[in-house]
C-alpha cells in the first residue's frame, strides 16, 4: 500500500524509535497492534506497530 508520511518525530539519540503519522493512498482495514513494514524502491527500510487509527 503507497502512503506518505504526514508527521515524523524522531526519538531517542541513535534514530531507531519514531513516531509517524502516515496518509495512506486507499482505505484499508487496520487494528491496533497490527504489525506493519516500510520499503522504499523494494528493499525494507523499517517496521513497527499501529498505535492509533485516526479517521
Amino acid at each position: 500500500m503507497t502512503g506518505r508520511v504526514h508527521t515524523l518525530l524522531r526519538d531517542g539519540t541513535d534514530g531507531t524509535d519514531a513516531l509517524m503519522a502516515v496518509r495512506l493512498a486507499e482505505p484499508v482495514p487496520l487494528a491496533v497492534g497490527q504489525r506493519f513494514a516500510i520499503r522504499e524502491r523494494g528493499k525494507g527500510v523499517g517496521s513497527g506497530v499501529v498505535t492509533k487509527v485516526l479517521d
